[in-house]
């Protein structure tokens, strides 16, 4: 991964831990705020709920003493007052007149009569509660043929002329009360009920004492104030002059919990977002500084793989980057002249060589062949002295080749030839030999004294020590864009590590210096590729290949 990549993740990364930790601690602040505002809702719906249903009794309460106060008046009167307040007054179902034995006295209602299986009224006071009022919970009103209306019932004693108490008694519709409290939501499942003081329902609009999750909420010992528990909030609040509760009820899911996980989830997709732009800007910061880089870095491995053939073009970013490419810039101009220095100072050294070797090869051959003619004069052999020194002669001629490195094949076959002659003589004819070259590879060029140090090895080391006379074949044929000069002899072969051994400039003495000569000539000539290989069997002969680059015309360098 790249300095950059790493970077941006470590700004990432500290970014969204710092986000993680503000959620926590926002989540936690959030929720208690939260927590306070859905107990101030419940609250407040409770005190209005409460509010309004002691506005109600309280005012049903007003027109009973006012019905009360009518009672001094006249039968008439009473009879019309009541009926018109029966009649104009849409929250007052009926109005009955009972004794302390429950009888009804008088009613007023909508025209309706009396049941034949009206029960009696329940009585309320006593001598101690007179003038008291009492509120009924709500009841079917069965006083009535052909009505059964959900009602509640405000009662007030009182004595009559006679001395005898009496009870008023008002039927007021519930659902003056129950679609008020059904109109009143906290929250989406939020509600509100009514208990009485014993804590026993008076009215559910979730028509069970329970709650969404199925839950029983216990309304024993609950007072006027506000409870909470892991799943809801509960507000309780008490009706005067009616002896009700009401009681709020909301979910702490609904309220707390779901708001804060809507609050927790945008707080997420900002960071989501966050750190999508944190990654963009890291990312135009990386192509700012980091591109640059890399291309310089690039342009280091083209110019590692190719030093020679390199072109540097300074790059352009900031003040850094642009010192870093000056600086690369000027590397590159000292490496490559250091590099064309070093070409120069190796090319001379390897002309060196080749001279070096090249000197090493003509004293020795001169040597061997100067040992053959004091041999022939030894032995009175002059005319053979004097050929050979002709021969001898004309292979220096040919070796010369006035300075040239290379020289055309058919030249280095004249040099070859010069040799066997001179060789013929000092062995007397105990070998042949016999040349096959091809037409096309005789303008050729090859490097000078090639051919004769190997013959001289086969002469010496192959053919010399056998009691039969010997056979050498000098072939040259083309392979390619190459030429193949091989040099066979029937003669006693050598092993495999001696044929190794000849290649090395160490060979303890086996073949002189021509043979290892020969082949770093043409290794410094042409390259690795090129040179020498050896194939011997023992008693059977040897075989050596030479394998040089077609070429008509020598090389500059």
């Amino acid at each position: 991964m790249t300095v950059s990549g790493i970077f941006i993740l470590s700004v990432m990364g500290i970014v969204a831990l710092t986000f993680f930790a503000f959620i926590i601690v926002f989540a936690r602040m959030y929720r208690r705020a939260v927590e306070d505002n859905a107990v101030a809702s419940a609250s407040q719906n409770c005190r209005l709920a409460k509010n309004t249903v002691e506005n109600y009794i309280d005012g049903v309460q007003e027109i009973l003493i006012q019905l009360s106060d009518q009672t001094t008046s006249t039968s008439d009167e009473i009879d019309a007052y009541f009926r018109e307040m029966v009649n104009l007054r849409s929250d007052v179902i009926a109005v009955t007149v009972s004794d302390e034995d429950g009888n009804i006295l008088r009613f007023w209602n909508t025209a309706a009569e009396i049941s034949d299986d009206a029960e009696p009224i329940a009585y309320l006071g006593g001598d101690e509660e007179i003038q008291e009022i009492f509120v009924t919970g709500p009841h079917v009103q069965t006083l009535f043929d052909g009505e059964s209306d959900w009602v509640i019932t405000v009662s007030k004693t009182l004595p009559d002329a006679g001395g005898q108490n009496l009870q008023i008694n008002i039927d007021m519709p519930f659902s003056y009360i129950t679609d008020y409290v059904d109109s009143i939501g906290i929250g989406t499942h939020g509600y509100v009920y009514v208990t009485d003081e014993n804590d026993i329902t008076i009215y559910n609009p979730r028509e069970k004492n329970t709650d969404k999750k199925g839950k029983n909420i216990s309304d024993s010992a609950l007072r006027a104030g506000v409870y909470t528990d892991p799943q809801s909030i509960y507000a309780v609040e008490n009706i005067s002059g009616a002896g009700w509760k009401i009681v709020a009820v909301c979910f702490v899911d609904e309220m707390v919990n779901a708001k804060v996980a809507v609050a927790v989830t945008r707080l997420l997709c900002i960071l989501a977002v966050l750190l999508v732009v944190i990654f963009l800007i890291g990312y135009g910061l990386s192509h700012l500084f980091s591109a640059p880089l890399r291309r310089l870095a690039g342009a280091m491995r083209d110019f590692e793989d190719d030093t020679d053939g390199f072109s540097f073009s300074p790059m352009s970013g900031t003040m850094e980057i642009e010192m870093l490419s000056d600086s690369f810039g000027h590397m590159v101009t000292r490496v490559q002249a250091l590099v064309e220095q070093v070409k120069s100072e190796k090319a001379s050294l390897r002309q060196s060589e080749l001279r070096a070797l090249q000197a090493q090869i003509n004293p020795h051959f001169l040597y061997n062949t100067l040992d053959t003619i004091e041999w022939m004069c030894e032995n009175g052999n002059t005319e053979d002295a004097a050929e050979m020194v002709n021969a001898l002669a004309q292979l220096f001629r040919i070796g010369v080749s006035q300075g040239h490195e290379l020289i055309p094949i058919r030249k280095e076959i004249e040099h070859a030839k010069s040799y066997l002659k001179i060789q013929s003589y000092r062995y007397k004819n105990r070998f042949t030999y016999r040349f096959d070259v091809e037409n096309d590879c005789l303008d050729c060029l090859c490097t000078k004294i090639t051919l004769q140090p190997i013959i001289e090895n086969a002469i010496k080391h192959g053919i010399a020590p056998m009691v039969d006379d010997g056979e050498l074949l000098i072939r040259i044929r083309s392979d390619g864009d190459d030429i193949i000069f091989e040099v066979a002899d029937n003669g006693i072969g050598m092993s495999e590590e001696q044929s190794r051994s000849l290649l090395e400039e160490d060979n303890d003495g086996h073949s002189g210096i021509g043979i290892y000569n020969v082949n770093e000539r043409i290794r410094i000539y042409f390259g690795d590729a090129y040179g020498l290989s050896i194939r011997s069997e023992l008693d059977e002969g040897t075989l050596i290949a030479i394998r040089m680059p077609k070429i008509t015309e020598e090389p500059s360098n």
